[in-house]
């Protein structure tokens, strides 16, 4: 240690010890309650889940079992948490999924609360489809304009999630280091 260092050493420990004798911390600061009022969550206060922060709209149901070629009313209700300007959305699926009526909506002024959505689909195939909701908020200076959502269509059984148990340790082989001469 210089010398430099070893006087700096001794006036922090002289400042703490200072502190210590006055019954307080110099490096303490005067605590004072903070009187914060905290959101309360509801259907109407959505919020984002922890990540990247999006535009304030959810939808109610993210995954329905569907029949396979029939056209059918597909009711995707979503859930607003914005109070002003207007708001886009538009239906896109996949090549085996047919959307007739419904691909685009707009709701102006666009209110808190449940927004009804409704399209009818016909889907082709058996298996697992999605269906993408392209939403776009239209006022002016708005922090998140955009957001995608995905909906996923099941037709037929769904595939149950099996688990399998992992092999014992035992079957591996220990080999023996190898030094280098």
């Amino acid at each position: 240690m210089n010398i430099v260092s070893k006087i700096c050493l001794l006036v922090v420990c002289v400042w703490g010890l200072y502190g210590c004798e006055r019954g307080q911390s110099p490096l303490s600061l005067d605590k004072k309650p903070i009187s914060r009022a905290l959101p309360i969550i509801t259907a109407k206060s959505l919020h984002s889940p922890v990540g990247k922060p999006s535009m304030n709209v959810a939808i109610k149901y993210s995954e329905y079992t569907v029949p396979m070629g029939e056209v059918f009313e597909l009711e995707t209700p979503l859930l607003s948490g914005l109070d002003a300007g207007e708001l886009e959305v538009t239906a896109t699926a996949d090549n085996a999924v047919t959307l007739y009526d419904g691909v685009f909506k707009r709701f102006s002024p666009v209110r808190r609360g449940e927004l009804p959505f409704t399209l009818n689909v016909l889907v082709q195939q058996p298996g697992k489809h999605y269906l993408t909701l392209e939403l776009t908020h239209r006022k002016e200076r708005v922090k998140f304009p955009h957001k995608t959502v995905k909906l996923i269509l099941w037709v037929g059984e769904k595939p149950e999630l099996t688990l399998k148990k992992a092999s014992s340790l035992s079957k591996h082989t220990v080999l023996p280091a190898q030094e280098r001469e």
